[in-house]
């Protein structure tokens, strides 16, 4: 009896977090319209790099994101702190010297010294934190789907509650292994916070910034 019980509760959770995956994937890829050219700024949302070599979502958001900031001419703010043992750089520094590297520094790179964002939640926080030191009223962001829809814009939306800063999203399709993980990134969150020390425990076993 014990046993069906706990099985009936695991598939209700699994219905109930799949229902809103769906709901959140609907309702947000509207809000993927593109970045205008008058925007002030970009962002894009890193991805954890292993032995301070990007993995290969990094490295596609990286080139999707500066042939945006070239097209418009506006600079590219990067807020994500140490993640890496052993280096030195941020986060944020390894993805600037990557993009400097293939694409040259014509295209201005903002990172944010002594960052503490460590995952998807800071890094919105210190980014809009950054908008507001600079006057930046319109901002666009760029990330992949799904995680885009399923966890970005929503931090977004939710500091951004009185729209003091217009935000632009804008993003493409990630490597198709990546959908689960997002999936269970979004039930971690209903009962692991962000920021706890359980969650980074839980991360760092998975070499995941999450």
């Amino acid at each position: 009896m014990v046993l069906k019980l706990f099985f009936i509760i695991v598939i209700a959770h699994i219905i109930f977090f799949i229902s809103k995956a769906l709901y959140l994937y609907v309702r947000n890829i509207k809000l993927v319209k593109g970045i205008p050219n008058n925007v002030q700024a970009v962002s894009f949302h890193t991805y954890k790099p292993k032995n301070s070599i990007i993995p290969k979502r990094g490295q596609m958001i990286a080139h999707y994101a500066y042939q945006i900031a070239e097209t418009i001419n506006v600079p590219i703010i990067l807020s994500v702190g140490n993640t890496v043992p052993n280096e030195p750089r941020m986060e944020s520094e390894i993805y600037r010297d990557y993009i400097f590297n293939n694409h040259g520094t014509d295209i201005p790179i903002i990172t944010r010294s002594g960052s503490k964002a460590t995952d998807t939640n800071r890094e919105v926080r210190e980014s809009f934190t950054r908008c507001q030191e600079l006057n930046i009223k319109s901002f666009g962001v760029i990330g992949l789907i799904p995680h885009l829809v399923l966890r970005i814009i929503p931090y977004w939306q939710k500091i951004n509650v009185h729209q003091n800063v217009i935000i632009y999203f804008d993003g493409i399709i990630g490597p198709p292994q990546y959908i689960f993980w997002e999936f269970v990134m979004m039930i971690l969150e209903n009962y692991i916070p962000p920021n706890s020390k359980q969650r980074k425990f839980i991360l760092n076993l998975v070499n995941r910034r999450g």
